[in-house]
């Protein structure tokens, strides 16, 4: 590569190297400054310019100039190559980390949709099984917040506002979860997703003040469920399992 100096004072270049263009625009105004202020500094030593017809070169400055531009290149490949291993790792500790809470896993998954008044609902949930368990009162407590599935939260997502039992419901995705009791079950619906169900202790895992919505609705029996399902019957929507379910009206 080679760098000049025209008549009207614009240092210019010619050659070819390899960089990104917004690296050597960068590099290119650099080093015409740096050109410039040295060939104005050695106008006084007329021996090291050789003059032509169009063009002055300043050819010894030029040579360590070019020196000095292929080990920045050098340079900035390293950084770069740095950069793009720092990602790859980056990228690979999320996907270590999402095998990781799949491995975990302790029961198979669902998901159930449904078209209501217009809106798309879908619900994606762990689906224990009874496996002979006393559940009510005993797996899962009364009076107990309960991430409502096995494993992650359970989420609910709805592309369209709607109401359940007269309450407003932003469309969007939530974490939901539910505080069974002998006679009602309380469904509470949080902005926080993507969490574990339950934390350490086994309390389930949400923050409360990121509660959008709760609802209450009455727990009635109903033939046995052995797998936890939540289920969509008309505009009603619920859990069931084991022998017991509790619906909430979507409008």
């Amino acid at each position: 590569m080679v760098f000049s100096y025209d008549p009207q004072g614009v240092v210019q270049y010619s050659g070819r190297f390899r960089c990104k263009k917004r690296d050597k625009i960068a590099l290119i105004a650099v080093v015409r400054r740096e050109f410039s202020r040295r060939l104005k500094a050695s106008r006084s030593s007329p021996d090291r310019i050789i003059y032509s017809r169009y063009r002055i070169s300043w050819q010894p400055f030029c040579s360590k100039l070019d020196e000095f531009f292929h080990h920045l290149l050098k340079i900035l490949l390293v950084m770069k190559t740095k950069m793009f291993f720092s990602r790859l790792s980056l990228v690979m500790v999320c996907f270590a980390l999402a095998l990781t809470s799949k491995a975990q896993r302790q029961s198979p998954h669902d998901t159930v949709t449904a078209n209501i008044h217009g809106a798309n609902i879908k619900v994606t949930f762990g689906s224990p099984a009874v496996k002979g368990r006393t559940i009510w009162g005993g797996l899962v407590p009364y009076d107990k917040a309960w991430r409502g599935g096995a494993d992650e939260a359970t989420l609910f997502t709805t592309d369209k506002d709607i109401k359940i039992d007269g309450k407003k419901l932003a469309a969007g995705t939530y974490s939901l979860f539910v505080n069974p009791g002998k006679e009602k079950w309380t469904y509470i619906f949080n902005s926080q997703t993507g969490q574990w169900g339950i934390k350490m202790g086994g309390a389930a895992n949400y923050d409360e003040s990121k509660n959008v919505l709760t609802v209450t609705a009455d727990a009635k029996t109903v033939p046995m469920e052995e797998n936890l399902k939540y289920v969509f019957k008309g505009d009603r929507f619920g859990l069931n399992w084991d022998q017991r379910e509790a619906l909430v009206k979507i409008e």
